[in-house]
């Protein structure tokens, strides 16, 4: 016999299988197995309804007309509405702190679809075909499902998961750039900053080039009375996990500059009479005075004033 096959609106629907132009007399049989016994039958009528089907399925059908001569087997093969699996699609590469589009699809118009964070399907995320990842800063696993529902919204049908994988790139951060004053005398305070900061980033300094030995965490840094040459080491840091490459900063203090435009408040006194002395020094400093070239103990600072 040839066969009518109502295939179902929605996955996990029955199918119903009828005999095209039936015998009226006959009486069909309908059988899970070539063989066609008794235990194998499941259904006596011109009609099966294939329920619950979760792949192919193959039935069997033969009929009698009133004795016990049976005709020969016909057969049929039904494939229930399976959902595909969706189609994950992205950027399977990012940068630290880069945000990832992720895209499902399945070539089906009436589909729905989720994203999870979890293999199992448990963490919804978002029910949308399109999701934007938040800022990465670990390789991150993100998982889709496409569902079909019916009139009342309920689901109907689920596909089988998808998944995609997002690797991250742990030292794509930008490599910092300090701003250093140009010249540094020797025992004044210095102070580094970095140029053009990322707010979502941390900066961190070191005073060792394997970047162990933590001095400070900012923006800026400080460096109390620089009076030999010293090395810092700075980093940006987004998240738990990635890093830029390491900055090195070296200083080096420069000597003082001799005083200029020392003079005498007069250049000739009168016995008894005060004498103002003054020079000018760097910014930043003062000038100390001394009565002799090879005393260390100084007699005054700044504008000094002799009495007789």
């Amino acid at each position: 016999p040839e066969f009518i096959v109502e295939q179902p609106e929605y996955c996990g629907d029955d199918i119903v299988i009828t005999v095209d132009e039936p015998i009226e007399t006959a009486i069909y049989y309908w059988y899970d197995d070539s063989s066609c016994t008794a235990e194998h039958q499941i259904a006596e009528g011109t009609t099966l309804v294939a329920q619950g089907l979760t792949g192919d399925s193959t039935y069997f059908v033969r009929y009698s007309e009133g004795s016990s001569c049976y005709s020969e087997i016909g057969e049929v093969t039904v494939s229930p509405l399976i959902l595909v699996e969706p189609t994950s699609s992205g950027n399977t590469e990012a940068a630290c702190g880069e945000m990832v589009v992720l895209t499902a699809t399945n070539g089906n118009d009436n589909a729905v679809f989720s994203w999870y964070s979890d293999e199992n399907c448990t963490q919804r995320i978002v029910s949308e075909a399109v999701y934007t990842t938040p800022e990465l800063s670990e390789t991150t696993t993100y998982y889709a499902r496409a569902y079909l529902l019916n009139g009342a919204g309920d689901t109907v049908c689920t596909s089988n998961i998808s998944s995609i994988t997002i690797l991250i790139n742990h030292n794509s951060l930008t490599t910092p750039v300090v701003e250093v004053p140009d010249v540094t005398y020797c025992g004044n305070d210095v102070d580094l900053t970095i140029s053009q900061p990322n707010g979502s980033y941390t900066y961190s300094w070191y005073d060792d080039a394997l970047c162990t030995n933590w001095v400070h965490t900012g923006v800026s840094y400080t460096i109390p009375r620089l009076t030999s040459e010293e090395t810092y080491y700075v980093v940006a840091i987004y998240g738990e996990h990635c890093t830029s490459d390491t900055l090195t900063v070296s200083l080096v203090p420069t000597d003082l500059p001799a005083p200029t435009n020392v003079h005498a408040s007069t250049e000739s006194i009168h016995c008894g009479e005060l004498v103002t002395l003054s020079a000018n020094a760097p910014e930043g400093t003062v000038v100390a005075w001394y009565d002799s070239d090879t005393s260390t103990t100084s007699i005054g600072s700044g504008n000094l004033t002799l009495s007789p």
